[in-house]
């Protein structure tokens, strides 16, 4: 996982902790997305097919 990420999942994390439970799922759903994304893209960078960038989602 990428250390840039890491500050926006423990804010998510402790507002989920704070009572707004679905903006904290909700925050952390969408970070995940967004990592897988950046993960798929950097395959295709480094000369990935779809089979293997995408396979493994």
């Amino acid at each position: 996982m990428k250390f840039r990420y890491f500050p926006l999942i423990a804010v998510s994390m402790i507002l989920s902790g704070c009572g707004s439970m679905s903006f904290g799922d909700t925050a952390l759903h969408t970070f995940g997305v967004l990592i897988e994304a950046s993960e798929i893209k950097d395959c295709y960078d480094g000369g990935g097919d779809r089979e293997l960038c995408e396979g493994r989602y």
